[in-house]
């Protein structure tokens, strides 16, 4: 099978579901499903696969049990490889913040509203 052409975690899913589950639709187009004893009998075989990209589905008794994703496929990665994370910058419209300094020390405040008690 060839390696998925859309990956598993939904922002970045081609069929536009959200959030940061797995998309159904992925499993029958883009994902290899394997037994649990496949993987057991083709560990190696199988880890390379998803070391280079592909995304493997694990059942166990026909149930879905693992979903295995490459190690550089985080979230935050996917969501910036996508273009939907945007960087901070330096360029703030409002400008760097000063620090306010105040005669009255944060502990004796903090007694003060404690003392209501």
């Amino acid at each position: 099978m060839e390696p998925a052409t859309c990956r598993v975690l939904v922002p970045t899913c081609m069929h536009g579901a959200l959030g940061s589950q797995v998309c159904d639709a992925c499993y029958a187009c883009c994902v290899r499903s394997i037994s649990h004893r496949e993987l057991r009998n083709n560990s190696g075989q199988i880890l390379e696969s998803v070391r280079n990209g592909e995304t493997v589905a694990v059942t166990n008794h026909g149930e879905l049990a693992a979903v295995l994703v490459p190690p550089h496929t985080a979230l935050i990665d996917q969501l910036d490889a996508s273009g939907r994370v945007r960087h901070p910058t330096n360029d703030s419209p409002l400008g760097p913040s000063e620090r306010i300094h105040h005669a009255l020390a944060t502990s004796v405040a903090l007694e003060d509203l404690r003392g209501d008690r």
